[in-house]
């Protein structure tokens, strides 16, 4: 399946980019915010069996040992998170479509792998995943920036006007990019 491909390359570049040493200092927050992320991207319904299913694919992907209290848990919170109002933007209603992890390229070749793009004939909803709300103004800018830069290059590839969202995991708030 090239979904969990892609989402095993993710952790394999975190990895390479943080070092074990960064993965593991301070780690039990991060660690958990990543496996709700995973969890998130494998996600492809709303229902208590959809949600199991990606529950479990997360802890295997990332190498987790099973551990029922840390799945009940991500249970519980993805169950949370998934409020009406969030759900109706990361899943297809009717007509849509669902990418996930896909890659797109940039007016200068540069490769965008926006978390989730819903697709509709009128338009496409944008979404990426954040662990938590920053507290820094200037890093929730940059996070803004490169949902506009998702924005901008779906809407060259796909001809349709876009919206864009970014999730904020630990938070449950969805907030639109203007």
């Amino acid at each position: 399946m090239k979904l969990k491909s892609s989402i095993a390359t993710k952790a394999a570049t975190r990895l390479d980019r943080e070092g074990i040493e960064g993965l593991l200092e301070n780690d039990q927050a991060r660690r958990w915010g990543i496996l709700l992320h995973t969890a998130l991207l494998l996600l492809e319904g709303t229902d208590e069996e959809h949600i199991k299913v990606a529950v479990s694919r997360a802890f295997c992907i990332l190498g987790e040992k099973k551990d029922e209290k840390k799945e009940e848990k991500a249970l519980r919170e993805l169950k949370n998170l998934l409020t009406k109002e969030h759900s109706d933007v990361l899943f297809p209603q009717k007509n849509g479509k669902l990418l996930a992890e896909r890659s797109f390229l940039d007016e200068r070749g540069n490769i965008l792998r926006p978390d989730r793009v819903v697709i509709y004939p009128e338009k496409a909803i944008v979404v990426d995943f954040k662990t938590r709300k920053p507290v820094n103004p200037k890093l929730l800018e940059e996070y803004k920036k490169q949902i506009k830069a998702y924005q901008r290059t779906i809407y060259q590839a796909l001809n349709r006007p876009t919206e864009g969202y970014l999730l904020f995991i630990q938070e449950s708030h969805l907030e639109k990019v203007e």
